[in-house]
């Protein structure tokens, strides 16, 4: 009988799921199993690790939700609040990797992540006017801060932002 080896699938921004199989076809057949769909954006590295590009979730309705860190930042200018967050910097990091935009310009935002959802939806998360850059030393750290808004086009963008961060599990 063939020995199972460990292979772990590295979601983007540091989710992990570990998979025992007997070789990397068989991770691949399962962990596309478990998500329902078969998997074409993962490479399979020698050191038995899968990584993508995108992170995908289901939420309990078994739809699909992608998302991925947007680079164009001219995708986010125009958008505006649409809810709030209660959650930790180090929590949004393990979601969506380290903040996109880090402002340094004595203004209202200390730090803020821009996300693609779905292809379709435009959301941001950022602090507000409760940091260093607003209050200066009286500011509360970024790394500290637990109170945040999400931005977008639609009040979609906090829906479908909440929703990842219920799946995440974190």
């Amino acid at each position: 009988m063939k020995e199972t080896r460990s292979f772990i699938v590295k979601f983007a921004y540091e989710t992990e799921l570990k998979i025992e199989a007997h070789d990397e076809d068989e991770a691949v057949e399962i962990f596309s199993d478990l998500f329902l769909e078969e998997i074409n954006i993962f490479d399979i590295y020698n050191d038995g690790a899968l990584e993508c590009e995108e992170v995908i979730l289901f939420d309990k309705n078994e739809s699909i939700i992608k998302f991925e860190r947007i680079s164009n930042l001219n995708l986010i200018n125009g958008t505006s609040y649409q809810g709030n967050l209660n959650i930790s910097y180090d929590k949004l990091c393990n979601i969506f990797g380290e903040p996109i935009i880090i402002h340094e310009d004595g203004h209202k935002i200390d730090c803020e992540w821009a996300i693609l959802i779905n292809n379709k939806v435009v959301a941001t998360i950022y602090n507000y006017k409760n940091g260093i850059n607003y209050y200066g030393e009286h500011g509360t750290p970024a790394v500290d801060i637990t109170d945040w808004h999400i931005g977008g086009f639609s009040h979609e963008a906090a829906e479908l932002i909440n929703k990842i961060i219920l799946e995440s599990n974190i």
